[in-house]
């Protein structure tokens, strides 16, 4: 009996990657918005949105971190926008590659809600209910561990016109500690300090 006891354990414990989540912090200029954190510095809004997804998803090869961005240009002027202004750090100061490739496209499905909006600022209207509901606590959207390649970029590049908002994620070249802090940040403006976001990216 112990032989199979154990012998069924080993099989359920081989089939059960663990599921990350990625978690802004609301530390620093971030705040909370909806399931949004957000920094909003000179008309300009970079935004991070708590991530889950499993290990083992096929697209993510167990060695890359997502992080689903969204940037809103609220300025009279354009804004453009490059994989190469992104770049990662831990909290002793080591920073990771970003994953260059651009020929992936993703659906992504909220986990207990559903939200869509095609205007140029995603912030200005979120159901009071699902406010209510996920206020104190994070909201995962779930990360579509099947997705193929297609013709779609993870987070578009080019410029984002006045009122105009774009969003995606963009991948890390990194296997992520639980016991460690991430800043993801974003430098569009040369000779101006950068959008940062701490996360974690621990076990659920």
């Amino acid at each position: 009996m112990r032989i199979i006891a154990a012998a069924l354990l080993a099989l359920a414990l081989c089939g059960c990657a663990a599921k990350k989540l990625v978690t802004p912090l609301d530390v620093l200029d971030t705040t909370r918005a909806g399931p949004y954190y957000q920094v909003k510095r000179g008309g300009v809004t970079f935004a991070m949105e708590p991530l889950s997804y499993r290990e083992d998803a096929d697209n993510l090869g167990g060695k890359l971190l997502p992080v689903w961005i969204v940037i809103v240009n609220a300025t009279q002027e354009n804004i453009t926008v490059s994989h190469s202004q992104f770049t990662l750090r831990d909290q002793w100061g080591s920073e990771y590659q970003l994953w260059k490739k651009t020929q992936f496209y993703i659906f992504l499905n909220g986990r207990n809600f559903s939200f869509f909006y095609y205007g140029p600022f995603p912030f200005l209207w979120w159901p009071w209910w699902e406010y209510e509901e996920s206020r104190d606590r994070p909201v995962y959207r779930a990360w579509d561990g099947q997705a193929k390649a297609g013709p779609g970029v993870i987070l578009p590049e080019g410029t984002v016109r006045p009122g105009q908002s774009v969003r995606g994620a963009i991948l890390f070249k990194v296997t992520p500690s639980e016991y460690m802090k991430y800043t993801v940040s974003w430098k569009p403006f040369p000779g101006k300090a950068p959008y940062e976001i701490m996360f974690t990216a621990g076990s659920a």
